[in-house]
Formats: C-alpha cells, structure tokens, sequence
C-alpha cells in the first residue's frame, strides 16, 4: 500500500469514528406520534369537527418537556393520545390534546372521542385554553387516586385520563355516574 493510500483509508477511518461518536452522543429522537394511533374513523371525525385542530405530538413540546416525556414512563406513547376504557368496560374511548394548526395561536382543548352505533361522538372536557405550556396526557389505570393533600380521594373501577403540566401538577378525570368528573392529583 502506498503512503498515498494509507493516509487516505486513515482519514477515511478517523472519518467514520468521528460519525459514530456523533451518532451516538446525538441520538435521533423518534416521535410516537410518527405511527397511526387511531382508528381511521376518529381520524377522520376530528378532522371534520375540528378543522383547524391537530393532535399535540412530541415536538410541538417545548425541549425541556420533551425531555421530561422521554423520561418517563410514557416514553413510548404519544403525548396527545390516550386511548383506554375511559367509560365502559366494553369499548375503547379515544381522548386526545387538540392545539391549533396556527402555532401562532397557542390554545389547547382535551376530547375524548367514542363511537355509538355507527357514528362518533365527543365530550370536551377542557374548553379551549391559553397554557404557557402545554399540557400532556396518559391513561392510568383503574385504581385509588387522592388529592395533593389526601383530603379527597377516589376509586376508579375504569381508566383514567390524567392531563399534567410538567412541573405544575396534573389534573385525573374520570367517568362516574355518567358524566366525567375531576380530581387534582400528585404528578
């Protein structure tokens, strides 16, 4: 091998160090929200009653509360969905953060989405809303959930739907006596 060529497979190796080292100090971050996450129906039902309207995804997160996500145990769900058995053992119901097409314009509304019969319905359970961040959702599962001072509390025999403003605290809604109700909870 000629000095010439040896000092060209060195650069080119010292090239591909330099990138793996990059690559693995720079990790690309994947947003859950990439891959389909509803059914087509509810898809297509949000988009026509709230035009405007797009599901929160990982990166409309400010960096510090994208972070704070892929820390947690959620990190493999998107931030805007949460689908579970919210009203009734028998179906799924669907909720999901709404912010506005125009980032120009940060509001935020939580829905949570079901089908009856052959047709979808929806409940808002927070009205649109002007959050310095914005908020996040999961499902919890059924369980025992009390207030930040254990003064009230409750036992869901359903999912939960809890929305969290990181570093604020987070709010559980939950179905009972056929309506959503509202407990502040730890985060």
């Amino acid at each position: 091998m000629h000095t010439g060529q040896k000092q060209w497979v060195i650069f080119i190796s010292m090239g591909l160090m330099l990138f793996g080292f990059v690559s693995l100090t720079h990790p690309t971050i994947t947003d859950p929200c990439d891959q389909p996450l509803l059914p087509q129906g509810v898809t297509e039902f949000l988009a026509k009653k709230f035009p405007g309207w797009k599901i929160l995804r990982l990166s409309d997160l400010h960096p510090e509360n994208q972070r704070a996500w892929l820390d947690s145990e959620h990190r493999d769900k998107c931030p805007g969905v949460a689908v579970g058995n919210f009203e009734t053992k028998e179906h799924f119901s669907y909720a999901v953060a709404l912010i506005p097409l125009d980032r120009d314009k940060p509001s935020f509304q939580l829905v949570v989405v079901n089908k009856v019969k052959e047709s979808y319905q929806h409940r808002l359970l927070v009205e649109p809303k002007y959050p310095a961040n914005y908020y996040v959702i999961y499902k919890v599962p059924p369980g025992k959930y009390s207030d930040p001072e254990r003064i009230e509390n409750v036992q869901l025999s359903l999912d939960g739907i809890q929305m969290e403003q990181f570093h604020v605290g987070a709010i559980l809604f939950y179905w009972k006596n056929g309506r959503y109700h509202r407990l502040i909870v730890d985060d």
